[in-house]
């Protein structure tokens, strides 16, 4: 329990500045970006919007390669909370 606690509070206490350098639109709808992180650049997320069966769904993707096993990793992750996606996206219909 202690462990699931301080992972807790740490996400609570962690702020990231999050800016998108691109966005553009592919054949699939879903949207590619480069996003600033606390001035590190992020190259390949794409902005995704899905139909579940609760309705839409938006999430950003990071990077990520196929490794020697077949299964797909991710290079970089950090959590976006709802109020930084709205963020993105808004940036996104700026530069789109």
């Amino acid at each position: 329990m202690a462990v699931t606690r301080k992972k807790e509070q740490q996400k609570e206490t962690m702020k990231y500045d999050i800016k998108v350098i691109r966005a553009t639109e592919c054949k699939s709808g879903d949207i590619a970006l480069d996003l600033d992180v606390n001035g590190v650049t992020i190259y390949g997320c794409f902005y995704v919007t899905r139909q579940t069966k609760n309705g839409e769904a938006s999430f950003v993707t990071f990077p990520q390669r196929k490794g020697s096993d077949g299964k797909y990793y991710r290079h970089v992750y950090f959590p976006i909370s709802d109020e930084q996606l709205s963020e993105i996206e808004k940036e996104i219909e700026t530069l789109i």
